[in-house]
C-alpha cells in the first residue's frame, strides 16, 4: 500500500469558487487535456465537466474564459455520444435537446463538445487538448471537518503518517513528495529495506507489518490519500445563499407539488 498526501496548494484559499447563479462551483484548469483526461480529473475532485444545463451556469462557464489564457480559444463541455447508442449527452446524462445551447457558425465533426470564448458550442474531436471547467452542483451534502463532501475521509491528529516517499539521486536520498527528510517523519523500514532490488526501486510504501518498503514507481498497490483539514477544495456557501436555500427547501417540503 502506497501513502500519499493530497496537496491542493502551497495556500489555502479554495480552487473552487461558489457561483450563486450556477447554483454550485466551479473550477477553471488552464492545462489543456483530451476531454477524458479532463473528465477524470473532475471526478476525481468530486465534480464533473461542465455543461450547459441552465442558462445561468452557461453564462458562468462562459465567464470562466476570463481566468483562461488568450492563447485558449476554446474550452471543454461534458457533452458526448460515447455511449453505444450514439446519442449526445452530458456526464449527467442530460440528452442534448435539453440543453441550453447556443451554436457555433463553426462547422465540425467529432463525439465530443467544446464551448468558444463568445460561448458558442461545437462538436469536436475527444482526442484534442484544451482547457476545460468543473462544475460541483450544490445540494444537501455537508463539508465534514476534514475540508470535504467525501467521507470516506476520517480526522485524526497522527503527525508522522507522511510516507509519500522517493528516492532521488545517485545517493537515493529518500524524502517525502513535499521535500521532508526522512529522518524527520516516519522511516521505520522492514529489515533489509531498502534495497532496491533490480536497480528499480525508487518509491516507498507500507506493508502490512506496519513498516516501509521500496518498489517500483509503476508497481500498482492501494493507497491512501491524506488531506489537511485547513485545505479546502470547495468555497464556503455564502451565508445569504444558504439562508435562501433553506427557505426554498422548506416551501418545497410543504408543497412538494408547487
Amino acid at each position: 500500500m502506497t501513502l500519499y498526501e493530497l496537496s491542493e496548494s502551497a495556500r489555502c484559499d479554495p480552487h473552487y469558487k461558489f457561483n450563486m447563479d450556477a447554483n454550485g462551483w466551479l473550477k477553471v484548469h488552464q492545462i489543456p487535456a483530451t476531454w477524458e483526461e479532463a473528465f477524470l480529473r473532475c471526478h476525481y475532485e468530486g465534480a464533473v465537466l461542465a455543461s450547459p444545463l441552465t442558462q445561468q451556469l452557461s453564462k458562468a462557464i462562459e465567464n470562466k474564459f476570463s481566468d483562461i489564457s488568450c492563447y485558449s480559444q476554446s474550452i471543454h463541455l461534458g457533452i458526448h455520444d460515447l455511449y453505444p447508442t450514439g446519442d449526445f449527452v452530458t456526464v449527467e446524462g442530460v440528452p442534448l435537446e435539453s440543453l441550453m445551447l447556443k451554436w457555433s457558425s463553426f462547422k465540425s465533426t467529432g463525439d465530443c463538445f467544446a464551448m468558444s470564448r463568445d460561448g458558442r458550442s461545437f462538436m469536436t474531436k475527444c482526442t484534442e487538448s484544451r482547457p476545460y471547467v468543473c462544475y460541483k452542483k450544490l445540494d444537501n451534502l455537508t463539508m465534514n471537518i476534514c475540508g470535504t463532501f467525501d467521507d470516506a475521509y476520517r480526522a485524526n491528529d497522527w503527525e508522522n503518517f507522511h510516507a509519500g516517499l522517493r528516492a532521488c539521486g545517485p545517493e537515493r536520498t529518500w524524502i517525502t513528495i513535499h521535500g521532508e527528510r526522512i529522518e524527520d517523519v516516519f522511516h521505520d523500514w522492514n529489515p533489509g529495506q531498502p534495497d532496491n532490488y533490480m536497480g528499480i526501486q525508487n518509491s516507498g510504501s507500507f506493508i502490512r507489518l506496519g513498516t516501509l518498503d521500496d518498489h517500483a514507481s509503476d508497481k500498482k498497490s492501494m493507497f491512501v490519500c491524506e488531506k489537511d483539514p485547513k485545505v479546502k477544495r470547495f468555497e464556503e456557501v455564502p451565508e445569504d445563499c444558504r439562508s435562501f436555500r433553506a427557505i426554498l427547501d422548506r416551501k418545497l417540503f410543504l408543497n412538494p407539488f408547487t
